[in-house]
């Protein structure tokens, strides 16, 4: 299981701690270091969002996301 780290507020709503996933979350499940998960969550092939200075994906996007993966190289 993913354990979440933080809220996310945007403008018009606030996302809750089970809804969204953090640089450090996703690097933590990937046993990345945070600068190429940094790299991941700028890339256009993975659906991130930036809030400020923050980069957060929705928890039920990276699940589809590393569905798809299946055995595939990421390319950073």
């Amino acid at each position: 299981m993913i354990e979440v780290d933080s809220e996310v507020q945007g403008k018009d709503n606030v996302l809750s701690k089970d809804e969204v996933l953090t640089v450090t979350d996703v690097a933590s499940h990937l046993k990345l270091g945070k600068n190429n998960t940094y790299k991941l969550f700028q890339s256009r092939a993975f659906p991130s969002y930036k809030i400020g200075n923050q980069y957060f994906i929705r928890k039920e996007a990276y699940e589809i996301w590393f569905k798809k993966l299946d055995n595939k190289e990421i390319l950073i």
